[in-house]
C-alpha cells in the first residue's frame, strides 16, 4: 500500500469501492494506473478480508502495460513483506504473482484456448502467427479461392469481377479482405451477415422507415439543413449591423423561415416521399443595394453565406432525386451481388482456416473467436448465454478488471460479459479509462461501450452500477489546463464529438510545480498558436509548407534552449528536484501521421543543428541501403531482371558507372541484361570491366545456392559480411540510421524464416504485397529513451506519454478521409453499404444507404480526430505550442473572428465541416475574449511577421573555401591553413594495427596463428567452410574426414566408460545413440567399433575405465583472456593491457591425486612415422588448454596426451 501518497477523495472512492461495478472515467494526468494497481494491492493485503491474486482477472490493453503494473504489484508486495517477513498471506501473494491473471486479452484468451482445446478441436500443440505472416497466409489463400472461381465462376461472380476489377484498393480481392478483416471483429459474424442480406433482399417488402440506416439518412439531411439555417443566421446578423446591406433581410428572413420550417417537419418518422414534399425552400433574387446604402465587404460577405446555404439546400435536393421506388429497386438489385460478396469471404474464411489447421497454427483473431465459442451457448430462441465453462471460469474470479476500457470493442466486450455472467454472484466488474483518449477506432476500437456505460451508470454511492470521475490532472501546469478546457469546451459536443465536454469532462489542474526565483526564465507559460502563410511569397516558393513550419519550430527550440540571444528557458526536473534549463529531450514535436512529413521536420531541424529522432511509419522501402539490398536479393532469386540487376551494379556492391552500363549493353543490345553482362564477361575477358564483373558473377552464383541450401537470415549476414555492405552503410551521412534499418532487415529475415514457409521467393513475394498496398515497415529505431534528441513522433505513438515541451505541427493539414469514399463501406450498426453500378451505362452513384452509412462513418471520422487532438494537447506538462498553416490568412482570420463570443460550442457549421485541426482550434482559439490564454502569433507575408531566416552554420567564414572548392593552391600567407588540412588529410589512426586483429578466437584458430609465428609462415586468410553436408551426399559418398571426427567425438561424448570393455558393450551403445537421435545410421556405420575399443585396451584407456564417475569430465568448455603481447609480440603499437578472449572445448579430463590429465582426440589421416611432427602442431592448443584447466580446478596439470584414433596411439606431448 502506498502510504506516502496522498489520494484525493475520488481516487481513494475508485480505490476502495467494492459491491457493485464499477466505471472509472479517468481524465489525462488524473493517475489511473495509480488507482488500479493501488486498488489491487489494497484488496490483496486486506486484513479483514485478504484476497488471492489469482482471484482477479486483470485486462490491459498492451504486454507493456501488464508488465508495468505486475512490476508495480511486485514491488508493493517485496515492501509490505519487509514489514511483516513473516505474513504467509503475502509470501503466497509473492509466488502467485507470476501465475496471476494480468495479462491482455489476446493472452487470455490463449491461455482458455490452451487449456480447453480439446473442446475446440485442436491440435494441443498449436502455434500462433505472427501479424506477417498471417498476412502472407491469407495473400496466398484469396489468391486460390479467386483463382477457383474465376475458372468456374457464376454470373454474379463475373459482373462483381468487372465492377471491381483485380487491381488498386477497389479490387475484387482488396474487397473480399477487407469485409472478411471487419467479420472478424464481430462477436457473431453470422448474424450480422443474415442481417444485411435481409435488409437487401426484403426491401421491396416493407418501407425505407424500417432500414436501420434510415434514421441516419434523415439526420444527414436535417444536419445539412441546420448547416444552411446558421449560414443563413449569420447573412443576417451581418445585414443587420452599421453599414450591412438592410434591403436584403426581408428576403433573407423568409428563406430563413422555410427552412426553419423544414427542419420542424425533418423526422425518422416521416416517409420519404412525403419528406421530400416537404422541402419547400426557394432562393429569389435579392434586391438591388446602391454601393453608397452599405459597406461593400459586408455585402459580400453576406452574399456569399448566403450562396453557401443555398449550395448546401441545392445538396439536399439532389438526395431527393429519386424516389423511395427508385431506392428501393436499386436496394433489391444490389442483393444478390452482396450475397456473393459475402459468400466469397466466408468461402475464404474457410479456406484460411483450413490452411492454418493443416500447420496446427492459429493467429490473433482466432483467439478471441474460439474462447467467445468456448464462453457462450446458444438456446433455442436464439439467445446467447454463458456456457458452463463461462460458469466454470466465472467462479474462480472476485472481480474482472479492465484498462484503458475506451479501446475495447464488441468482440472483447462480448467475452467479458460472458465472464461475468447474469447472476448477481458473479465477480464484479472494475472499468478505468477515457473516452476522450479513445483513439483506436481503426482497430475496431467502440467508444460506444464506454458511453453507454457512462450514460447509465450513477454517481450515487451504493449503487449498483456506479461511475466515479477522475478529473484532477497531475501532470499540466495551469496555463495548459485552462487552454486545453478552453478548446475542448467550444469543439467537442454530442451531435459531432460523441460526447459533450461538459464540467465533468473538465480537467482540474492539480500538479505541483514549485514557485521560481524571481530571474528564473521559465518555460512555461500561455498556450501558443503560430499560424503560418500557407501561399508563400517568392523568397519563400521554394520551400513546402510543412518546411516553413518546422523552420518555425527550429526557431522556437533554439530561443527555448537560449541559443537566440535569451537565457535558456528552465522546466521542472522531478528527478533532480530543482529547475533545469530545457535540453533537446524535453522536446516532442507531434504530428497526425508522420508519414511522408515526419523527414520533412527531422531534415529541417537537423539543418539547423538540432539533434532529432523521428521513429518512423513509414520509408522503410525508400530508405537507399534498403533498396539495394532487396534488388540484391531479388536477382539472387531471379538475376534475369533488368532494373533491380542494373541497380545493384550501379550501387557500392559492385560500383559501376553509367557508362560501364552502356558499355556492357553496347556489346550485346538484344536480350535481357544479363545475358549482355554475361557475354560481355565472355567476349572481353581480360579487361578490368570484365574481372570485377566476373567477380560479382561468381558471388552472385554463391549467393544464389546458399539461399536454396539455408535459412534467408543467414544468406543476409553473410552478405553483409562479405561484401562490407553495414560497414559502408555505417560510414555514410546519417550511418546510425542505415546501419539500424541493415540491421532491422536482418531481423525482419530471421522472423520470416520462423514462419511454417519460408524461402527467398516467399519473402520477396511478400514486401511486394506490401508495397502493393502502399503498406511499410517503417524505419528502424537508432536512438534511446535517454539519448538527448528531440523525439518526432505520430500523436498515436505518443499516447501515454508526456514531455515538458510539445509542439503539436502540421495543425492545416487535411483529414484523411479516403475510406469513406471507398465503393463498398461497413459499418457494425448500420450495416453495409454500396455504390450503385449500372454497367449498361458504365455509371456508379450513391445509393441511400450509402449516403447514410457514409454520414454516419464521417461524423465516427470526425468525433476520433478530436479525440486525438485531445491527447496529443494533454502530452504537455509545462509547454504547449500550436503550429499550422493555412491560405489566404487574412481572410481566415476574419472568418475566424465571425465566431468570437459565440456560446459554448461553436456553432454546427464550424464544427461539422471541419477538414482540419485548425478549423477547429483556430475559431476555438479566437473566441477568447480578455482572458489572457493564448498566445497567437502569424507568419508570412502580407497579413503576418517575416518568418525568421536560421543560420544553418557548418562553413568557417575564415576559410578560403572558393580556392577550396577549386582545388586551387594556397598563397604564402596561407601556409597555416594548407598544413592544418594536410594534417586532417594525412591523419592515421594510431592503433591500426589492432584494427584487424579479433577480440575473440578459438583455440583452433589461435593455436594456429601462433604456429605460423613459431614457423616464421606468411599469414593464412581463413574462411568460413561448410562441414555439415545434406544427408542424401552422406548417404552416397560416405562421411568426410571433418564428418568422421564429429562423430567419434559424439561417440565419446555419451559413451559409458565402464561398459565399453567389449566390442558387443561398444556396438549396443552405438545402436542406442542411433535410436536416441545423437547419430544417423550413416554416422554409426562410418565409425565402427575397433577404434574405441582400441583405445580402452590401450594403458591410458585403462587409466579411464578405472577411474571413478566423478574424476573423468568429458567436453569441458572454457573462456580464457590472454595477454594480446602473448600472441602478437611483433606490434609495438598494441596498448599493453590489450587482451584476447579465448574459446574452445576440451574433450577429455582425468583428474587423478597428484595431478590432471588432459586428452584430445585426433582423427587426422597421418603416418606413424609423422606422428610426433603432427603432435607438434598441437602442443600451442594443448598449452593454453592446459592453462585453463589450472586456473578452473586449481590443480597441476600433469599429462597431455593426444589420441590419434586412425593408428590407435597416445602420444604424450611435452612443453
Amino acid at each position: 500500500m502506498s502510504n506516502n501518497v496522498r489520494w484525493t477523495p475520488e481516487q481513494q472512492q475508485a480505490i476502495e469501492a467494492g459491491g457493485c461495478d464499477l466505471l472509472v472515467a479517468a481524465a489525462a494526468g488524473s493517475g489511473k494506473t495509480a488507482v488500479l494497481v493501488e486498488r489491487i494491492i489494497r484488496k490483496v493485503i486486506d486484513e479483514a478480508n485478504p484476497l488471492d491474486l489469482d482471484r482477479l482477472l486483470v485486462v490491459t490493453f498492451t504486454d507493456a502495460a501488464a508488465m508495468e503494473m505486475r512490476s508495480r504489484i511486485g514491488s508493493a508486495l517485496a515492501k509490505a513483506l519487509e514489514k511483516q517477513p513473516t505474513n504467509r498471506h503475502l509470501r503466497k501473494q509473492a509466488a502467485l504473482l507470476n501465475k496471476a491473471q494480468i495479462s491482455t486479452l489476446h493472452s487470455f484468451c490463449l491461455s482458455v484456448v490452451r487449456r480447453y482445446f480439446f473442446k475446440l478441436g485442436l491440435d494441443p500443440n498449436f502455434t500462433v502467427m505472427g501479424q506477417n505472416e498471417s498476412i502472407l497466409m491469407k495473400q496466398e489463400v484469396l489468391e486460390q479461392v479467386l483463382e477457383e472461381h474465376y475458372a468456374n465462376g457464376t454470373e454474379t461472380f463475373f459482373r462483381l469481377a468487372e465492377i471491381f476489377g483485380s487491381q488498386g484498393k477497389e479490387s475484387l480481392s482488396s474487397q473480399i479482405a477487407r469485409l472478411a478483416e471487419f467479420l472478424e471483429a464481430l462477436p457473431f459474424p453470422d448474424r450480422w451477415i443474415e442481417e444485411q442480406l435481409h435488409n437487401y433482399e426484403a426491401t421491396g417488402e416493407t418501407s425505407l422507415k424500417d432500414q436501420p440506416w434510415y434514421r441516419e439518412l434523415v439526420g444527414l439531411i436535417s444536419l445539412k439543413a441546420r448547416l444552411a439555417a446558421d449560414y443563413h443566421r449569420q447573412a443576417l446578423r451581418l445585414a443587420a449591423q452599421p453599414g450591412g446591406p438592410t434591403q436584403y433581410l426581408e428576403t433573407l428572413q423568409k428563406e430563413l423561415a422555410a427552412m426553419e420550417l423544414f427542419l420542424s417537419q425533418c423526422s425518422g418518422e416521416v416517409a420519404w416521399d412525403e419528406l421530400r414534399q416537404r422541402l419547400q425552400v426557394e432562393f429569389k433574387s435579392l434586391p438591388r443595394v446602391k454601393q453608397e446604402d452599405a459597406d461593400e465587404v459586408i455585402k459580400k460577405r453576406v452574399q456569399k453565406l448566403r450562396d453557401t446555404a443555398k449550395d448546401t439546400i441545392k445538396e439536399i435536393r439532389e438526395y431527393f432525386v429519386r424516389t423511395e421506388e427508385e431506392l428501393k429497386q436499386e436496394l433489391l438489385e444490389l442483393g444478390p451481388m452482396l450475397r456473393q460478396l459475402f459468400e466469397l469471404a466466408d468461402q475464404f474464411q474457410t479456406a484460411y482456416s483450413q490452411a492454418k489447421g493443416r500447420k496446427s497454427q492459429l493467429d490473433f483473431n482466432d483467439l478471441e473467436h474460439y474462447c467467445l465459442q468456448l464462453l457462450c451457448d446458444q438456446d433455442e430462441t436464439g439467445t446467447i448465454r454463458p456456457s458452463q465453462l463461462a460458469e466454470e471460469l466465472r467462479q474462480q474470479y472476485s472481480e474482472i478488471m479492465v484498462d484503458e476500457y475506451q479501446d475495447t470493442n464488441d468482440m472483447q466486450e462480448k467475452i467479458i460479459a460472458m465472464l461475468k455472467g447474469e447472476a448477481d454472484d458473479g465477480p464484479s466488474l472494475f472499468m478505468v479509462g477515457d473516452v476522450k483518449q479513445s483513439i483506436y477506432r481503426f482497430r475496431m476500437a467502440n467508444p460506444e461501450l464506454f458511453q453507454r456505460k457512462y450514460a447509465s451508470y450513477s454517481k450515487e454511492e451504493g449503487s449498483a452500477k456506479r461511475k466515479i470521475l477522475l478529473s484532477a490532472n497531475f501532470r499540466c501546469r495551469q496555463e495548459v489546463v485552462d487552454g486545453v478546457n478552453h478548446i475542448f469546451r467550444k469543439t467537442m459536443e454530442e451531435k459531432t464529438a460523441e460526447l459533450n465536454y461538459d464540467r465533468d469532462a473538465e480537467l482540474i489542474c492539480r500538479a505541483g510545480y514549485p514557485a521560481p526565483d524571481e530571474d528564473t526564465r521559465l518555460a512555461a507559460g500561455p498556450v501558443e498558436l503560430h499560424v503560418i502563410e500557407g501561399n508563400p511569397d517568392e523568397e519563400e516558393e521554394n520551400l513546402t509548407v510543412l518546411e516553413r513550419e518546422a523552420g518555425l519550430i527550429a526557431y522556437r527550440i533554439r530561443q527555448l534552449l537560449g541559443l537566440e540571444g535569451e537565457p535558456p528557458a528552465r522546466v521542472w526536473d522531478k528527478n533532480a528536484n530543482c529547475y533545469r534549463p530545457v535540453q533537446y529531450k524535453d522536446i516532442v514535436v507531434l504530428l497526425r501521421s508522420t508519414r511522408d512529413k515526419a523527414n520533412t521536420v527531422l531534415n529541417i531541424l537537423q539543418q539547423y543543428g538540432i539533434p532529432a529522432y523521428a521513429e518512423l511509419g513509414t520509408g522503410y522501402f525508400q530508405a537507399v541501403e534498403i533498396n539495394i539490398m532487396l534488388s540484391l536479393l531479388e536477382i539472387i532469386d531471379n538475376p534475369n531482371q533488368d532494373i533491380p540487376l542494373a541497380a545493384v551494379l550501379r550501387s557500392p556492391l559492385v560500383g559501376l558507372t553509367t557508362n560501364q552500363l552502356a558499355a556492357i549493353r553496347a556489346e550485346k543490345t538484344g536480350g535481357n541484361y544479363w545475358a549482355a553482362l554475361n557475354h560481355y564477361v565472355k567476349e572481353k575477358q581480360g579487361t578490368p570491366l570484365a574481372e570485377t564483373l566476373g567477380r560479382f558473377i561468381a558471388d552472385l552464383r554463391k549467393w544464389r545456392t546458399r539461399a536454396r541450401q539455408g535459412p534467408l537470415s543467414r544468406l543476409i549476414w553473410q552478405i553483409y559480411q562479405e561484401t562490407g555492405f553495414l560497414d559502408y552503410a555505417a560510414a555514410q551521412p546519417g550511418g546510425q540510421q542505415r546501419k539500424a534499418n541493415l540491421h532491422a532487415l536482418y531481423d525482419r529475415a530471421r522472423e520470416f524464416d520462423a514462419f511454417s514457409r519460408h524461402g527467398l521467393f516467399r519473402f520477396l513475394r511478400f514486401i511486394e504485397k506490401l508495397r502493393e498496398k502502399d503498406e511499410d515497415l517503417g524505419l528502424a529505431g537508432a536512438f534511446g529513451e535517454s539519448d538527448n534528441v528531440v523525439r518526432i513522433m505520430s500523436i498515436h505513438k505518443s499516447k501515454g506519454l508526456e514531455f515538458p515541451v510539445v509542439f503539436v505541427a502540421n495543425l492545416g493539414g487535411k483529414f484523411n478521409i479516403t475510406d469513406l469514399s471507398r465503393d463498398l463501406l461497413l459499418h457494425h450498426g448500420l450495416g453495409i453499404a454500396s455504390l450503385y453500378y449500372d454497367l449498361k451505362h458504365r455509371v456508379k452513384y450513391p445509393t441511400a444507404a450509402y449516403w447514410a452509412v457514409r454520414n454516419a462513418l464521417h461524423r465516427s471520422a470526425l468525433a476520433e480526430e478530436l479525440r486525438i487532438l485531445y491527447v496529443a494537447f494533454t502530452r504537455a506538462r509545462e509547454k504547449l505550442i500550436l503550429v499550422g498553416s493555412t491560405k489566404k490568412m487574412g481572410e481566415t482570420r476574419e472568418q475566424w473572428l465571425g465566431w468570437k463570443g459565440e456560446e459554448e460550442p461553436l456553432p454546427l457549421p464550424v464544427l461539422a465541416t471541419a477538414t482540419r485541426y485548425l478549423d477547429w482550434v483556430g475559431p476555438a482559439v479566437l473566441s477568447n475574449p480578455g482572458e489572457n490564454l493564448f498566445s497567437v502569433e502569424y507568419w508570412g507575408r502580407p497579413d503576418g511577421k517575416e518568418l525568421p531566416v536560421l543560420e544553418t552554420g557548418g562553413k568557417q567564414d575564415n576559410l578560403p573555401w572558393d580556392k577550396i572548392q577549386g582545388l586551387a593552391p594556397f598563397a604564402e600567407t596561407e601556409t597555416t591553413i594548407q598544413g592544418h588540412l594536410e594534417q586532417r588529410l594525412n591523419w592515421a589512426y594510431r592503433f591500426s594495427e589492432a584494427a584487424g586483429i579479433p577480440a575473440k578466437l578459438s583455440v583452433t584458430e589461435l593455436s594456429k596463428r601462433m604456429l605460423e609465428r613459431d614457423h616464421e609462415a606468411a599469414p593464412i586468410r581463413y574462411s568460413r567452410t561448410i562441414t555439415s553436408r545434406p544427408k542424401f551426399i552422406q548417404e552416397a559418398r560416405g562421411l568426410t574426414g571433418a564428418e568422421l571426427g564429429t562423430a567419434m567425438h559424439m561417440v565419446m561424448q555419451h559413451l559409458d566408460f565402464k561398459e565399453a570393455h567389449s566390442k558387443e558393450a561398444i556396438m549396443g551403445q552405438i545402436e542406442k545413440m542411433v535410436e536416441q537421435e545423437f547419430l544417423t545410421i550413416e554416422q554409426a556405420q562410418a565409425v565402427g567399433w575397433k577404434q574405441f575399443l582400441g583405445l580402452f585396451q590401450s594403458p591410458l584407456g585403462k587409466r579411464l575405465l578405472e577411474a571413478e564417475g566423478g574424476q573423468v569430465k568429458r567436453e569441458v568448455p572454457f573462456t580464457l583472456s590472454l595477454p594480446v603481447r602473448e600472441i602478437y609480440p611483433d606490434l609495438t603499437s598494441l596498448d599493453r593491457r590489450e587482451r584476447i578472449i579465448v574459446q574452445g572445448i576440451i574433450d577429455c579430463l582425468l583428474i587423478e591425486e597428484d595431478g590432471i590429465v588432459i586428452i584430445d582426440y585426433k582423427n587426422d589421416q597421418v603416418e606413424e612415422r609423422d606422428l610426433l611432427k603432427k603432435a607438434d602442431e598441437y602442443r600451442h592448443q594443448l598449452k593454453l588448454y592446459a592453462k585453463a584447466v589450472e586456473k578452473i580446478f586449481s590443480l597441476p596439470v600433469k599429462e597431455k596426451y593426444l589420441y590419434f584414433f586412425q593408428l590407435g596411439k597416445p602420444i604424450l606431448v611435452s612443453e
